[in-house]
């Protein structure tokens, strides 16, 4: 989460399952708001935009060895976005809700930590459609694990 002149808050749980030593599957829900405003140099707000994403996805890993996994992870979100211009007159564009499909592949480091592991990954997303909420570079996505 960060708050301020860039405020984004994401959600994204995943419930999953360990097969056996090499296969893990599952599924998740994903949900991110984020807001930019911009300012004048006397502070005055110069605009705001807000991006909105809720969605569903799937997951496989594969661990060819403990520590180490790879990912896939399709998905389906629901995003939507809005622009404010302030100044006479205020300028607002809205861009409706556009069901956005993403397929995220990775590996990464499974860091075992009390009773679960840590997860440190990089993610990309194949399809990188428009108003994907991945842009089109390598990201980084950290986790924690519960073993039960």
């Amino acid at each position: 989460m960060n708050f301020g002149n860039i405020t984004i808050i994401n959600i994204s749980p995943q419930l999953g399952y360990r097969f056996n030593r090499y296969f893990a599957a599952g599924v998740g829900i994903n949900g991110m708001y984020s807001s930019l405003r911009t300012q004048y140099y006397n502070g005055t707000t110069a605009s705001r935009e807000n991006f909105g994403v809720v969605g569903l996805n799937i997951f496989g890993r594969v661990y060819p060895i403990e520590q180490l996994l790879l990912q896939v992870q399709p998905e389906l979100n629901y995003t939507w976005s809005k622009l404010k211009i302030y100044g006479p007159p205020d300028q607002i564009q809205n861009q409706g809700g556009k069901i956005v499909p993403s397929m995220l592949v990775g590996a990464g480091a499974a860091l075992p930590a009390g009773r679960g592991v840590f997860l440190v990954m990089v993610q990309y997303d194949l399809l990188h459609n428009d108003r994907t909420p991945y842009g089109d570079r390598i990201f980084y996505n950290f986790g924690y694990n519960f073993g039960f």
